[in-house]
């Protein structure tokens, strides 16, 4: 490879990795809204413990470009989640084979707002205050053309899931700050 080659893809490289950087650092601050919308590749997370207030919870269905699926649909006001882990699977790369991408915040320095969560299955020890089960979702105010009015929704106020399992369908928060975020890619199945 020429010397030519070689600096225009170091600088390439440079300018993507700034760039990336930039997002990253943004959204770890809470500077920057966060959206991850999974392309029919599920993300698995756990968390030792969340603390959340303004809950609504209730079933539909969400357009992937995997195509529909069902979902559970998860609305958070606020959250505090205290050792996170989020992981998802690649199978086939390139050379590589099977890779895992993992995101892990140890301690309590995880905070979001504005969570609209979609998930294939959702587990944990729970304590809510508050709750209701049956009210309409329609009822509950904010919710999108896809949302079925009619469907049962269960709701509570201020809330702890402890021990919690979640395979994300698509995940989106209106602002998210993160401490100590450690982000990896390695080969074969490491996830959470």
């Amino acid at each position: 490879m020429s010397s030519l080659r070689k600096r225009r893809f170091v600088s390439v490289a440079s300018l993507g990795l700034l760039a990336a950087l930039t997002l990253g650092t943004g959204i770890a601050r809470g500077q920057l809204p966060m959206n991850v919308v999974v392309s029919g590749q599920r993300f698995v997370g756990s968390v030792a413990a969340v603390e959340a207030e303004g809950i609504d919870v209730y079933p539909r269905s969400v357009d992937t470009a995997g195509g529909a699926s069902e979902s559970i649909a998860v609305h958070i006001k606020q959250v505090r989640l205290t050792d996170l882990c989020l992981s998802t699977l690649a199978h086939g790369v390139p050379f590589l084979g099977d890779v895992t991408m993992s995101i892990r915040v140890p301690g309590d320095g995880t905070t979001a707002s504005g969570i609209t969560l979609d998930a294939a299955s959702l587990g944990g020890a729970i304590t809510a205050h508050d709750a209701r089960l049956g009210a309409r979702v329609s009822a509950l105010g904010d919710v999108s053309e896809l949302d079925p009015p009619d469907a049962s929704a269960i709701t509570a106020g201020d809330s702890l899931l402890t021990q919690a399992r979640v395979e994300i369908i698509s995940l989106t928060a209106t602002q998210v700050a993160i401490d100590a975020l450690a982000m990896r890619v390695e080969k074969g199945d490491a996830g959470c």
